[in-house]
């Protein structure tokens, strides 16, 4: 017979990955914190939920362009691999 506590071991297990996994931030965070969180949610329509995404999955590539037009608008620079994908992408088509 399986008893309580072996139905929970699990679910604390998969809780703990969940918290480990939610502390690795992708490199556009930084990228978000000198352009405002505050002004990137009003400028996209974010919500605090989608906004923490983008911070662990980075920016969405269609939204690259406009999210560095906004970002030189504020004198904040963007990296040199931020368009990477965009350009990987046209060389092979």
């Amino acid at each position: 017979m399986i008893s309580r506590n072996d139905l929970r071991l699990p679910i604390i297990n998969v809780a703990c990955t969940f918290l480990v996994m939610a502390k690795i931030k992708h490199p556009h965070s930084a990228l978000i914190d000198h352009a405002g969180s505050a002004t990137v949610c009003d400028a996209f329509g974010l919500s605090p939920q989608t906004l923490h995404m983008w911070r662990v999955r980075g920016i969405p590539q269609i939204k690259r362009i406009a999210f560095a037009k906004m970002c030189a608008e504020r004198g904040v620079a963007v990296p040199a691999d931020f368009f990477e994908a965009f350009e990987t992408r046209r060389s092979a088509a």
